[in-house]
Formats: structure tokens, sequence, C-alpha cells
């Protein structure tokens, strides 16, 4: 492919032939270095056109796209956290796709990674790589721009709570707000997302079990069985609730309505039990424990319990069975006690 860059007045023009079509034009640039960019801007969307392309989106655009259509069917954590990335890749959002390369990927990720986890930064990358094969998925573009490694990241400890720590645990979560430990219990009993107890209702439990009928991941409708236990914690919440307003105590649970209203009976926010989530971590001895523990620990002991990995993988809402095993975690005394087992 031929190409010229030559000075007509004061600005630079340009002519090149791709495929024995003859293009030429004007970069409207005065200097050298962006009379060059601009020539390559648009040799690459002429490159594109040919693979029935008009012109190359740029990366911003690309982001918005998928949020107006593949981000409105996906679970609310992926949304935010797409929309979060938008931001990140700020540096990034008005290069067309082709100029989104490898040597401006290192850059921005250069700049990015300071005074940031490696962790951090893997989790912009990813979605900028989901990004980019979207695109490709949608004939924005032929090929990935650009070819990254994943930064290594230092392995984290992804804390349970074991069975013999649950009263512990519990008892740091108590405080005046009896919603607390009772949605903790909510969400580590049936193994339900952040958002699925959030939005939960009372009509959607029975004595039996619970339907999960919420806007969650996939949108999966599932059924899981509700343990004895959750129906005590629920009644202790209600007990407490009706004893703080100076009202009788409660009978019957309400029929409908959120099971855990936030304020003037609307949702929780996200985050919304971080707090109570530290004291456990610290009260059981472990750095740190997020709502996603709590349901890593339903699939931990329910596996560890012998529950057949088809039933845990229906309970969690997984389509696939390896999903399920990700949430598993081993500990020291699991493996004494199988070690125990087999040698005596």
């Amino acid at each position: 492919m031929t190409q010229w860059l030559f000075k007509r007045g004061k600005v630079y023009h340009y002519r090149f032939e791709i495929n024995g079509a003859l293009h030429s034009g004007t970069t409207k640039a005065r200097d050298l270095e962006t009379a060059k960019r601009v020539l390559e801007i648009v040799r690459q969307d002429c490159i594109l056109g040919g693979h029935g392309i008009r012109v190359a989106p740029t990366l911003g655009a690309v982001i918005d796209k998928w949020l107006d259509t593949r981000g409105r069917s996906v679970s609310d954590e992926h949304r935010i956290a797409a929309e979060k990335s938008r931001e990140v890749l700020k540096p990034l959002l008005k290069l067309p796709l082709p100029h989104v390369t490898t040597a401006r990927v290192e850059d921005w990720r250069s700049d990015y990674l300071k005074g940031r986890s490696p962790a951090t930064v893997n989790l912009a990358m990813r979605y900028l790589k989901l990004f980019c094969r979207w695109a490709m998925k949608d004939k924005l573009i032929k090929e990935m721009p650009y070819s990254v490694k994943m930064l290594r990241e230092e392995e984290k400890a992804r804390p349970i709570v074991e069975k013999d720590q649950r009263e512990i645990f519990f008892t740091a979560l108590t405080r005046l707000n009896a919603q607390i430990p009772a949605a903790a219990t909510f969400t580590m009993t049936l193994g339900v997302r952040e958002a699925e107890m959030l939005n939960a209702r009372w009509e959607w439990l029975t004595t039996e079990a619970y339907d999960v009928r919420s806007r969650t991941k996939g949108k999966k409708h599932r059924v899981i069985a509700a343990p004895p236990i959750l129906h005590t914690a629920l009644g202790w919440m209600l007990t407490h609730q009706a004893l703080a307003r100076k009202e009788p105590l409660p009978v019957h649970r309400p029929e409908s309505g959120l099971i855990f209203p936030g304020e003037k009976g609307k949702v929780h926010s996200r985050g919304w039990l971080n707090k109570a989530l530290k004291r456990g971590a610290k009260a059981i001895g472990v750095p740190a424990l997020g709502m996603h523990r709590l349901r890593a620990t339903f699939a931990t002991l329910h596996l560890r319990n012998k529950a057949p990995l088809k039933e845990v993988q229906t309970m969690l809402g997984h389509q696939n069975a390896m999903t399920t095993l990700r949430y598993q975690e081993t500990s020291t005394e699991e493996q004494k006690k199988h070690q125990d087992e087999l040698w005596g």
C-alpha cells in the first residue's frame, strides 16, 4: 500500500492507495506529526470500510452502546462495574477502536497503576477486553486492536464463616438495627446475592422455601428450601422491631412488602451491611468479609456436608457447575479431618 503526505499552502494533504483504489484529502494539520496521526486514522477507516464498516467508532461510543443494549440485561453489579470502568478508561474513550493499541493501553495502565493494586487494574482491563470483544461480535472491528497480558496478582485470603464461628459472628453483627443479623442470616442460609437480599419480599417466603423473583444476574428464577434457623432469625428481628416501637409483639409475619426495608420503606443501598461485616470478620479473626463471602460460605458448607453439586449449583443459580466449584473454599481443619479419616 503506497501513501504520500505533502504540504500545500500551510496544511498537509494525503494520498494513498488500498486495493487499487486511490484516496486523497486534507489532514487540516500544520505539523507533520499531527498529519501522520490523521493519515493513520483515515487509513484505518478505509480498511474497516472494506469489511463493511463505514466509520471506526470510538471506544467511548462502543461502551455507551454496550450499556444501552447488553447492559440492560446483565445484573446490577455487572452494570455498575461496567459504568465505573468507563470512568477509569477515560483517557482512551476518544480513540477510534483500531487506535486502542497495545502501546496506548500499556501507557494508560502504567498511569492507572500508580497507587492501585494489580487486582484493581486487572478489573478495568477485563472490562476493556469485554467491550472490545463485544465490538468484534457486533462487527464494529475485525480483530482485537491490542494484546496486553494481565498483571500478576497476589493471592488474597478468601475467608468464610466456619460452622463453629457462626455464633461469634452473628453476636458481633447484633446492634440496635435488628435487620442486620437477620439480613446476614438470610444471605448465608439461602446463598442469595446481595441484590436478591435487598429486594427480598415477604410474599415470596413460605415455611418451606423462598422463591427468588427479584432482578438478578440473568434473571434466573429459582426456589431455595428455607431452613428453620432463617425463620428464627426473622422472628427475632420482628420481635425486636416491635419492642423498639413499643408495639404489641407480632403473632404473624407480614404478608407482603420488603423483608428488610430501608428509610421510608425503600430498598437499602448496596454496601449497607459492609460495616457490620467488618465487625463480624474481626470477631472471628479474618482480614475481610464481604457479602459475596457469605454466598461462598453457603456453597462451601453445603459441599463439605456432601450435598450434590447439582443441588448447590441450582440453589446458587449458576449455569455452569465449574462456577459453583470456584465458590468452595478449603481449610487446614478440613484437610486434617480427611487426612485422619484416610490414614488414621
